[in-house]
């Protein structure tokens, strides 16, 4: 079974897939290729070589702390964009003289210590 993936072409990031016979060209964005491969790929651990004969290779200690971190942000981004938080943000901006969006800011980095603290990791998607 064919799995096709967008990727990253700088970077040999995996973007999104799918199992054919769906295909990912309708969706690429400049800088991003399709390739085809025999096995989902670990988008955490690995990415592709650009070589379709060896196409994974291990990511860096770096490179995965980054990827954790991304799918962290986008995690509270979700959080701070339910109805909750737009409440809490509405009120606090409203307590302290700011922008709904600075009360966001504020709240980010509260967000981010908790989930850290609860050692709550992020759930990638495919």
């Amino acid at each position: 079974m064919e799995h096709r993936w967008a990727v990253t072409t700088a970077t040999g990031e995996f973007v999104y897939g799918h199992v054919e016979p769906t295909d990912v060209v309708p969706g690429l964005s400049p800088g991003q290729e399709r390739v085809v491969l025999l096995r989902q790929p670990e988008p955490g651990v690995e990415k592709y070589s650009g070589n379709p004969a060896d196409p994974f290779t291990p990511k860096t200690s770096a490179e995965k702390a980054a990827y954790i971190d991304t799918k962290r942000n986008e995690v509270i981004d979700g959080l701070l964009n339910d109805v909750t938080f737009r409440v809490l943000g509405k009120w606090i901006a409203r307590l302290h003289g700011l922008s709904v969006a600075q009360a966001k800011q504020q709240l980010r980095p509260i967000v981010k210590a908790i989930m850290i603290a609860d050692a709550t990791p992020p759930t990638p998607d495919p």
